[in-house]
């Protein structure tokens, strides 16, 4: 739905804009954008780069379908104990008097007599590879650390102020995409509370796109839980429902913006 979507190099600045899907409308030509003049900011995307080059996953499993990102990377298998749920509990590898009949949570094998009680082995995916760069490393540090840099971005962007030039360095560059400045700017994945307030606090508008016969929880990180909560509802300016076509998504998305 939108113009353009920013861009970042290795270093985590942003470099360039280049354009964003639209879809296509009957006759097969693309849609026109609904904001002309303007631009995404992912707070993902930097950090997409810095594992992208320490783990070398590809751009499919960090840009591509979230299947991708969930899926375990055989090439960082991790050893540990077992860890079973049973009636709600989750427990490491569990004494002989009260061994669950389940399966290990970390790599699915099933309990069974005899079970190596010792090692497991799981693999690391690129979801959790981001969600602890994200939150168990940035929030850690300062909450606001990635909405505060979309913020700065943001800023930068509606001004026209340029952090850099375009370079050779920058994901997916596309050197005839520079746009000097934007009338408005879309943070595609605000996920915490303290986002969406910073947001709202600042004069602009949160919208949550729901799609209810998909929506659920990937498992039970920060992350993806406070996402969903009532206390984020309370900074929500609109709710875009997401289970209809592509035209009709088009749409509501039109009447919101008036």
């Amino acid at each position: 739905m939108l113009a353009a979507r920013h861009l970042v190099d290795m270093d985590g600045e942003m470099v360039d804009m280049r354009p964003v899907t639209h879809g296509n409308i009957g006759n097969g030509q693309p849609r026109p954008p609904l904001l002309p003049r303007a631009a995404q900011i992912a707070m993902a995307d930097p950090m997409k780069v810095f594992v992208k080059r320490v783990y070398e996953f590809t751009d499919e499993q960090l840009w591509g379908p979230s299947q991708m990102r969930n899926a375990p990377d055989r090439r960082y298998p991790r050893a540990g104990a077992h860890v079973f749920q049973k009636e709600g509990s989750v427990f490491k590898f569990a004494p002989d008097d009260e061994l669950p009949s389940s399966v290990c949570k970390g790599c699915g094998a099933e309990w069974k007599e005899g079970l190596d009680k010792g090692e497991c082995t799981t693999y690391l995916s690129p979801r959790e590879a981001l969600q602890q760069l994200g939150s168990e490393w940035g929030r850690a540090r300062w909450d606001s650390t990635w909405i505060a840099m979309a913020l700065r971005w943001s800023d930068k962007l509606r001004s026209g102020v340029r952090s850099r030039k375009a370079g050779d360095s920058a994901h997916t560059f596309a050197n005839s995409w520079v746009l000097d400045k934007v009338e408005a700017v879309v943070i595609s994945d605000v996920r915490f509370v303290n986002e969406a307030k910073m947001i709202r606090d600042q004069g602009g508008e949160v919208w949550r796109l729901v799609r209810p016969e998909v929506d659920r929880v990937e498992g039970t990180h920060m992350s993806e839980r406070e996402q969903t909560s009532s206390e984020m509802g309370h900074y929500v300016t609109f709710t875009l429902d997401n289970s209809g076509t592509l035209d009709e998504l088009y749409g509501q998305v039109r009447s919101a913006l008036g």
